[in-house]
């Protein structure tokens, strides 16, 4: 900090900081964004965004399969998941035994299948090309 009754230091130029000199203009028919294509956000993505999109849409698609085969067998799995109730106590009343394992399956079940939900939406989101959209913005560059 300088002196109060010292001379005032030299101003800086209008609109800059004196550090560091004005940004230069943007060459005329750039716009930010736009790849070789010619097309704004057209470009290739990266290989490890592509290579995790495959990962989510392979692991989406076995958890769905997986989902399914649940689904069709659903009075099988109903009965093993009965069974290892039974034998972990043998004494249980059919009540609550049939409220345990119905709601056992439906929160295995129904938690797989939003877990599938969310996991489609966020490759669908990590894929938008514009970033403002990736916030469930509703404006309309989306």
């Amino acid at each position: 900090m300088s002196h109060p009754l010292s001379e005032p230091a030299e101003s800086a130029p209008a609109g800059g900081s004196g550090d560091r000199p004005p940004p230069a203009a943007a060459p005329a028919g750039f716009q930010p964004g736009t790849a070789a294509t010619g097309h704004p956000d057209r470009g290739r993505r990266p290989g490890f965004l592509r290579a995790s999109a495959w990962l989510w849409v392979g692991s989406s698609a076995a958890g769905a399969l997986g989902l399914a085969a649940a689904f069709v067998n659903y009075d099988a799995v109903r009965g093993r998941v009965t069974d290892a109730a039974l034998a972990a106590d043998p004494a249980l009343d059919a009540g609550v035994l049939d409220t345990g394992v119905t709601a056992t399956l439906s929160a295995i079940l129904g938690g797989t299948g939003v877990l599938i939900v969310v996991a489609v939406l966020s490759l669908v989101l990590v894929l938008r090309r514009t970033p403002a959209c990736a916030g469930f913005s509703r404006s309309r560059a989306c």
